[in-house]
Order: structure tokens, then sequence, then C-alpha cells
């Protein structure tokens, strides 16, 4: 069980954060199209999703130390971020009305999650 402390609780408010944002009302359904995959909104995606995995990996890091921090732990993390984020898609979808389903979005996230977990690999296990 991951417990909460002042190391997990900055993972823990930027969740709700996205998931406010993921959940606020928005306008008109998206045309699919690969090139949105380069819009300030999949930006957005990317970034939160990337100082999130990164926070819930300090937070991890700080908590239990460097002996927990191995590739099984970046794996879980990833996939915790992309079932979060989809997790996020599908409910806004299904129970806020003017909201849509993107894939998109969720490529978005799981590249900000991969982003998230190389900068925390970067400052922390640079020399490993």
């Amino acid at each position: 069980m991951w417990p909460l402390t002042r190391y997990s609780l900055p993972a823990v408010i930027w969740g709700l954060i996205i998931a406010f944002l993921s959940l606020s009302p928005k306008g008109v359904l998206p045309k699919f199209s690969w090139g949105d995959l380069i819009s300030p909104d999949k930006a957005g995606h990317l970034t939160f999703y990337a100082v999130f995995i990164f926070l819930i990996l300090y937070g991890i890091y700080k908590n239990k130390g460097q002996q927990v921090i191995n590739q099984s732990l970046f794996w879980k993390v990833l996939l915790f971020g992309a079932g979060y984020g989809l997790f996020m898609e599908i409910f806004q979808y299904l129970f806020f009305p003017g909201r849509y389903f993107e894939f998109q979005d969720e490529i978005a996230n799981i590249i900000g999650s991969i982003i998230g977990i190389l900068i925390f690999k970067y400052i922390f296990l640079k020399n490993k």
C-alpha cells in the first residue's frame, strides 16, 4: 500500500487537479486527426501526466528509498498513468455531457507518463 505522506501528497493533489480538469465542461465533439497530437490541448495532457508520474515516483522514492526503484516499478507506474488517463476519458464520456472520449488524449497521457519516468530517471538515477 502506498502511504499518504508529505512526499506522496503532491501526487495525490496533482491527480485530483487532473480529475477536475478532465471532468470540467468542454466544447464540441472533436474530429479525429493524427495532426491533433501536436495541439496545445495534447501538450497539456502530456505535461500534466509527465508531472503526475514524476510526482508519484518522487513520493515512492522519498517514502521507500532507492531500493524499491526498479524496472518493474516503472512499468507499474506507467500502467497506472495510462489507466488513470483512460478512466478519465471513459468517465467524462459516460457522465459529463459535452465531453467525449478522445483517443489522442490517451496517447498524449501515455507519452507524458513515459516522459515523467524518463525525467525521474535522469534526475535521480543518472549514475545508475
